[in-house]
């Protein structure tokens, strides 16, 4: 710290604290959980709710229209109330016909259709509860 005041730079607060999380969650991301949160000394619910961060990547990835190529340019660039409901439907109507037939592969869009362009953050709920 004397260092950093020394050099005139502002301190990093909860430097290692951030670094671990930063860490873990790049793990997290290559790796089963299970695995990263006993490499670090913690459990899997101690890790979500502490460490593991969303990634604004891993958001953006999601609302990408080559990953989710029900989307028109429309729905993700225009504001919600510019969307009709015919639009939406068409959207989904598509969604069902093209998707996998799984709980995984659902869960993957529950964001809403026209919201992805307007959120800062994903969404993000404790372990306990799991993600959206």
């Amino acid at each position: 710290m004397r260092i950093l005041k020394q050099a005139g730079v502002t301190p990093w607060p909860r430097l290692f604290q951030n670094l671990r999380a930063s860490r873990e969650t790049e793990l997290m991301a290559r790796f089963p959980g299970k695995d990263v949160s006993s490499w670090l000394g913690n459990s899997v619910p101690v890790a979500m709710r502490h460490h593991a961060m969303a990634t604004e990547a891993s958001f953006l990835e999601a609302c990408d229209p080559k990953v989710r190529p029900f989307l028109t340019d429309k729905m993700l660039l225009e504001s919600p109330e510019a969307i009709t409901k015919v639009e939406k439907a068409e959207a989904i109507r598509k969604f069902k016909k093209t998707a996998v037939a799984s709980a995984v592969a659902f869960q993957s869009y529950l964001v809403p259709l026209n919201r992805c362009h307007q959120m800062k953050k994903p969404p993000f709920r404790s372990a306990k509860r799991g993600f959206l």
